[in-house]
């Protein structure tokens, strides 16, 4: 397992009465690609933020490569910053804005020149060197924005939400290169959303946070498979909760209408409330074997159909189809669900 390169140790940030990071721990292994997710006002930037130095915690203890680095300037941390912002001199090159670390480390001309090559390839636009940011477009920017903080071989590399000001077919694009640059380069790398499928994506893993704590941290599939709670099960991915009666014996859970779902559980028998994903219920005609229900909506997403079906006790689940059919069910038309046999539920 790879050694920790950010430590953070009971980390508290308050803002008058607000508490913005509440006791945070976390290590953040060498090599790694962490992602810090949650919805605005969760502390994923403050916590961002106090790693790089821009904020002072209250308490607690930060380090990177062992070294205490708690009240040391952002200057003196070896660390590079990449924002939605690209903040490239206007006046300046591609090549001369790649290369402006360096300089200002007093590197000499010609160790700047290969790294700025090496860069430049690395994004692969070497033909833009001599170009001026105004003349690029804005994934370009992101790109030449991402090379110049790497440029000075950061200890690690921080993005704070770098892909939200792009439309998402570029932002999608963006998010392979950074895959990419991330495996080729091998450099640690935070980042920094609100998107969940941009953390899913991404992430060796990731820390889903809510309140100023940390939630969850595990890899994309312990996230999504296995959430540790009901509010990170509601957070990543759409999921339905359905509030019933587990029974061990019979592996099942009763809903309050006596409709029966298979679920093979590590709980005693009791109230529980089954989360469920969309791609775990397949659509069948009415009067099959399964769960009755009536569909309410029809939405088309890019290659996939989503149903929202009412049950007969008023609960709601989402079904996913993949492909467009010209023969979609429509709202107000009776079907059945059948499910997958359930093993994510909440004891209520």
């Amino acid at each position: 397992m790879s050694t920790a390169k950010v430590s953070v140790h009971q980390l508290v940030k308050r803002y008058g009465a607000t508490t913005a990071a509440d006791h945070i721990d976390l290590d953040i292994r060498d090599g790694e690609f962490l992602t810090l997710l949650g919805s605005s006002g969760c502390g994923k930037t403050t916590l961002m933020r106090m790693i790089a130095g821009l904020e002072t915690p209250d308490a607690g203890v930060i380090t990177i490569d062992g070294r205490d680095v708690t009240r040391l300037p952002p200057r003196q941390r070896r660390l590079g910053m990449v924002f939605q912002q690209y903040s490239l001199f206007p006046h300046m090159t591609i090549g001369d804005n790649i290369g402006y670390g360096l300089r200002a480390q007093g590197a000499p001309d010609a160790e700047i020149k290969a790294r700025v090559d090496e860069m430049l390839e690395l994004i692969q636009l070497p033909q833009l060197r001599e170009r001026k940011p105004g003349q690029l477009s804005g994934g370009q920017q992101q790109r030449v924005a991402l090379a110049r903080a790497l440029a000075t071989r950061p200890s690690v590399l921080m993005l704070d939400e770098p892909l939200g000001a792009l439309d998402l077919k570029l932002r999608r694009q963006l998010q392979a290169e950074l895959k990419r640059i991330h495996r080729e380069t091998g450099s640690t790398f935070l980042f920094v959303t609100h998107d969940q499928e941009e953390a899913l994506f991404l992430s060796d893993r990731i820390a889903v946070m809510r309140g100023g704590r940390i939630e969850q941290l595990a890899s994309p599939q312990d996230i999504y498979l296995r959430p540790a709670s009901e509010f990170v099960a509601d957070f990543i991915g759409d999921v339905a909760f359905l509030d019933g009666d587990y029974l061990p014996d019979s592996r099942s859970v009763t809903l309050a209408d006596g409709a029966r779902i298979g679920a093979e559980l590590p709980l005693r028998a009791g109230p529980v409330r089954l989360a469920v994903r969309p791609e775990d219920i397949l659509l069948a005609p009415p009067g099959a074997d399964g769960v009755a229900g009536t569909v309410a909506e029809v939405s088309h997403q890019t290659g996939t159909t989503l149903y929202a079906v009412r049950l007969a006790g008023g609960q709601e689940v989402k079904v996913r189809s993949l492909g467009l059919s010209a023969e979609a069910v429509a709202p107000g038309q009776a079907v059945t669900l059948r499910f997958a046999d359930c093993r994510l539920a909440f004891p209520r």
